[in-house]
C-alpha cells in the first residue's frame, strides 16, 4: 500500500519532457479514533510539461491517506516521456517507480498487485480461421489473399436414372438408379495453386425418356485445374418389358488426388411379370455421393410414378417405374458436382 500520514506526506509525479499524460489517483481517507470515519476520493490530472506534480495531495491533519490505485497514460500521438512515481515527506524523496511511457503506454499501481505496465501490448491478432470456399459453377477459382494451403474437394456428377417404358398388361418393372461422381481429396500449397485455377463443374446427368434404348446420361466430370480431378457417375438404364429391370449406372471412377473414391453404383430396378394378381413395380435409387443424398426409389402399383432427382452434389437420381398397364415415365436427374477449398492461414 501507499500511506499518506502527514500533512507534509505527497505522491509526486516527475515527467521528463513536454507530452500529454493523463493521471487518475484514488484513495480511502480514516480518520477518527476510537470511532472511525471513511471517506472516499479521486483527482484527476493533465500533465503537459516537464515537472513534478503532486497526483495525489496531502491529506489533512489527523487523517491516514491509502492509496489504492494510480493510473498514468501517455496519450501524445509520437512523444515518449520518461516518468517517475515518488513519495515525499516533506524532507525526504523516495522514488518508487520509474519508466519510459512511449506514445499511448499506460502505467498502472494497485493495491493488491502494485505497479506494473509501460508498453502497452498490442492486441493480439485475430484467429486464423479456415475459410471454407464452395464452387458451384464453372469459372475461376482465385485464391483468397494471404492464404498460405488449402485442402481441394472435388465430387464428379451425378447420373441421371433410367426411365421405363408402358403399355405392357400384367408387367410391373423400373429403371436403374444413376451412379454418383467419385470423389478427390488434394492438399496444395499457395504455390500450387498460383493465382488462379479453372474450375469446372460436373453437370447433372439427365433422367432417361421412356424408351426401350434410352439411359439416363453421364454426370459430368468436377476439376479444379489439374490438382484436384472427380470423374461423374453412370446413368441407370431403362426397364421395360424386353429389358426386364434396369441396371443401376456404375459409380465414377476414382479421379486424381491424394485420396480418391469411385461413386456408388445405382441399384437396379425390378421387373416382374405377375398377371392377374396384385403387384408393385420397383425402380432403382441413385447411388449416394460423398455428402449422401441418392434419388430415392420410386415404385408404382397401377400406372406409373417419375424418378426422383439426386438430392445432394454428385448423387445419382432414381430410375421410374411402371406398373400394369401404365404409361411410360421419366428417369430422375442427378445432381451436380462441386468443388469446396478449405483455406487456411499464417
Amino acid at each position: 500500500m501507499l500511506l499518506l500520514t502527514s500533512i507534509n506526506d505527497r505522491l509526486q509525479l516527475v515527467t521528463s519532457s513536454v507530452a500529454d499524460i493523463d493521471v487518475h489517483a484514488s484513495w480511502v481517507d480514516t480518520t477518527g479514533s476510537p470511532t472511525t470515519t471513511i471517506t472516499p476520493g479521486r483527482t484527476n490530472t493533465a500533465i503537459a510539461l516537464a515537472a513534478i506534480t503532486s497526483v495525489a495531495g496531502t491529506p489533512a491533519a489527523s487523517t491516514q491517506r491509502n492509496v489504492k490505485t494510480l493510473h498514468v497514460r501517455n496519450k501524445h500521438a509520437s512523444l515518449a516521456c520518461d516518468v517517475t512515481v515518488q513519495h515525499t515527506d516533506g524532507t525526504v524523496v523516495a522514488e518508487l517507480y520509474k519508466v519510459t511511457l512511449g506514445a499511448g503506454d499506460a502505467l498502472e499501481y494497485t493495491d493488491q498487485a502494485g505497479f506494473g505496465g509501460g508498453r502497452v501490448p498490442a492486441p493480439p491478432p485475430p484467429p486464423n480461421f479456415p475459410k471454407i470456399v464452395v464452387l458451384t459453377s464453372s469459372g475461376t477459382y482465385t485464391p483468397t489473399a494471404n492464404m498460405t494451403h488449402c485442402f481441394i474437394e472435388c465430387i464428379g456428377g451425378g447420373g441421371g436414372g433410367g426411365g421405363g417404358t408402358g403399355n405392357y398388361a400384367g408387367t410391373y418393372f423400373g429403371g436403374g438408379g444413376g451412379g454418383s461422381g467419385s470423389y478427390s481429396r488434394k492438399f496444395a500449397t499457395a504455390a500450387n495453386v498460383g493465382a488462379s485455377q479453372p474450375i469446372t463443374i460436373g453437370a447433372a446427368g439427365v433422367g432417361g425418356a421412356y424408351s426401350t434404348t434410352a439411359p439416363g446420361t453421364n454426370g459430368g466430370t468436377t476439376s479444379l485445374g489439374s490438382l484436384c480431378i472427380a470423374l461423374g457417375g453412370g446413368g441407370g438404364a431403362p426397364g421395360g418389358q424386353t429389358q426386364g429391370g434396369g441396371q443401376g449406372g456404375a459409380g465414377g471412377a476414382p479421379g486424381t488426388g491424394d485420396i480418391i473414391a469411385a461413386g456408388a453404383p445405382g441399384e437396379m430396378g425390378e421387373y416382374r411379370n405377375a398377371p392377374g394378381t396384385i403387384d408393385v413395380g420397383r425402380a432403382g435409387g441413385g447411388g449416394s455421393s460423398y455428402y449422401g443424398g441418392g434419388g430415392v426409389p420410386t415404385s408404382s402399383a397401377s400406372s406409373g410414378s417419375p424418378g426422383a432427382a439426386g438430392r445432394n452434389y454428385g448423387s445419382g437420381g432414381s430410375g421410374g417405374s411402371v406398373a400394369n398397364a401404365g404409361v411410360g415415365v421419366f428417369g430422375g436427374n442427378g445432381s451436380p458436382g462441386v468443388v469446396v477449398v478449405t483455406e487456411f492461414f499464417y
